[in-house]
């Protein structure tokens, strides 16, 4: 799928193209993040110009955050198994047969009722993800923040390749990615993304992340445990510094991360993603757009405009 022209379309008429990333998981089915194409060319021209400072003179005693002007990231949209199983009353049916099966209803009756339940959780599963998809839809639109008179944005969904089938994590009911991509693919892109780094690397400075650390009373003393929905950047030139923005949601770190990785794909001119998601990019940092995208390279923002928190 060549989704370039749909880019350059908007770049030349002014046809609005909103991106998302979507991040796969089990407990959480899946947590998207809206990006807008300004933002995407911001982090791709980012990466640029820290990857060059970096490979410049040694300047590692300099701790001085990089004058970036960022943004948080946005509100993730996030939909779950529970949130489907509500919606088809599953539980509901469980609860139910298991009273019918405490008070001794024959076989024949059971099955019978069994296959209602189930012809009904097929209806209202096709109708339960037909609605929360056009919720997400409208949030990822509504992050454009376009004018009512002008046309609905082209909508690309970078979805992450993960599938959480053979995972060893139980306990918890899970749904697969298939009907949300069935939804999305009627009424826009899906493309489906790589996920490697994403959920390693800063969405700021593009450095290594760790896990977010917390302290708790285990047994009645005092430790300091790691928690897993949650990353840290930890380089001491992190952009994200000056917002006091260093800790984030690792979903909605890894799916802005997937919308960075697919776009830089369909943006570069040997069609390869950014360095720092590639397995073969220990050397290299150099990354080119394609020619006929003419953008214009942010520049560092002056020191004496930002105030230091």
């Amino acid at each position: 799928m060549n989704l370039l022209p749909t880019i350059a379309k908007h770049l030349s008429s002014h046809e609005p193209v909103v991106f998302s990333g979507t991040d796969p998981g089990i407990v959480v089915t899946s947590v998207t993040v809206p990006r807008s194409l300004d933002s995407i060319f911001t982090d791709i021209n980012r990466f640029q110009v820290i990857a060059a400072i970096e490979d410049g003179p040694d300047d590692s005693a300099d701790t001085t955050p990089y004058a970036f002007d960022v943004n948080r990231l946005p509100k993730p949209s996030k939909i779950s198994a529970g949130l489907i199983n509500q919606a088809t009353f599953l539980r509901r049916h469980q609860n139910k047969d298991r009273r019918r099966r405490q008070q001794g209803v024959d076989e024949a009756t059971l099955r019978n009722k069994l296959d209602k339940a189930k012809r009904e959780r097929e209806l209202r599963t096709k109708k339960a993800y037909g609605k929360v998809t056009a919720v997400e839809r409208r949030y990822i639109r509504a992050h454009a923040r376009l004018p009512r008179d002008v046309p609905e944005p082209t909508l690309i969904h970078f979805i992450g390749h993960y599938q959480g089938i053979n995972s060893s994590i139980k306990g918890h009911s899970r749904r697969g990615m298939a009907k949300i991509r069935a939804q999305h693919r009627v009424h826009g892109n899906v493309a489906i993304t790589n996920e490697y780094n994403t959920s390693k690397t800063c969405s700021f400075c593009f450095s290594k992340v760790v896990l977010h650390r917390a302290r708790r009373i285990i047994l009645g003393k005092e430790r300091i445990i790691r928690l897993n929905g949650a990353v840290e950047c930890v380089h001491p030139r992190c952009p994200a510094r000056r917002k006091n923005y260093t800790t984030r949601g690792r979903d909605a770190n890894a799916a802005s991360n997937i919308a960075l990785s697919g776009a830089s794909i369909i943006l570069a001119s040997d069609r390869r993603r950014l360095p720092c998601f590639r397995r073969d990019a220990t050397k290299h940092t150099r990354y080119s757009l394609v020619s006929n995208l003419t953008v214009v390279t942010p520049e560092l923002v002056p020191r004496d405009s930002i105030r230091d928190e």
